[in-house]
């Protein structure tokens, strides 16, 4: 890995507990821009079950987000 699992302010705990308050479903679609490591991406679609749409302007970031979030 690179050293970074994500930079969420607050914790990643925090921003699960700020997005399980959002109107979320299997029908959402979702753009995580600047999406770093995918670290959301992967929890929304895996916990939501949702599209998610993820971009990063950094490379070194996109290689590990594909490992995270599977691509149809």
């Amino acid at each position: 890995m690179i050293g970074i699992e994500g930079a969420h302010p607050g914790g990643f705990e925090l921003t699960k507990q700020l997005l399980k308050n959002e109107k979320i479903d299997h029908s959402s679609k979702i753009l995580d821009a600047g999406c770093g490591t995918g670290q959301t991406s992967a929890f929304l679609a895996k916990t939501f079950l949702c599209r998610v749409s993820a971009l990063d302007h950094h490379p070194e970031m996109v290689k590990h987000a594909k490992k995270k979030i599977p691509t149809s």
